[in-house]
């Protein structure tokens, strides 16, 4: 690993546009954030894409970090915590969609035909008096 020093030399010629800074940059921070990724995650591809988009994030928004590290890895936690809000999402949809093919089979028709009944037959209700609907 490189040296406070050293870093805030590669950081400043990276933000100039250096490329090889870009590389030392990406080949002292790569496995690190790697490992972490994997992890948190416990998929390789998804640690792998992970930190690729920040990298590429990085690349594209030059002369923003003024703490190098601080920016990967808070970058990272995001992301990581973005990966498992959708699967959360993911998982209570399955669920969900699972439930509706327990009770309906296959049949997507049968289901839209249930719930058009049932809203219509609660707008009907609705239209009634208070005493009727109860």
């Amino acid at each position: 690993m490189c040296t406070e020093d050293g870093l805030d030399d590669i950081l400043s010629l990276f933000n100039k546009g250096d490329e090889t800074a870009f590389v030392s940059i990406y080949k002292t921070y790569y496995p690190l954030l790697i490992r972490r990724a994997t992890q948190r995650t416990i998929d390789e591809h998804v640690a792998e894409d992970m930190v690729q988009d920040i990298f590429i994030r990085m690349y594209e928004k030059r002369g923003v970090h003024s703490n190098i590290e601080g920016f990967l890895f808070t970058a990272l936690e995001r992301k990581i915590y973005s990966y498992w809000r959708h699967e959360i999402v993911h998982d209570r949809y399955s669920e969900i969609m699972q439930r509706i093919k327990s009770t309906y089979g296959n049949d997507v028709t049968a289901y839209v035909e249930y719930k058009e009944l049932k809203e219509s037959f609660e707008k009907q209700l609705g239209k009634l008096p208070t005493q009727c609907q109860k």
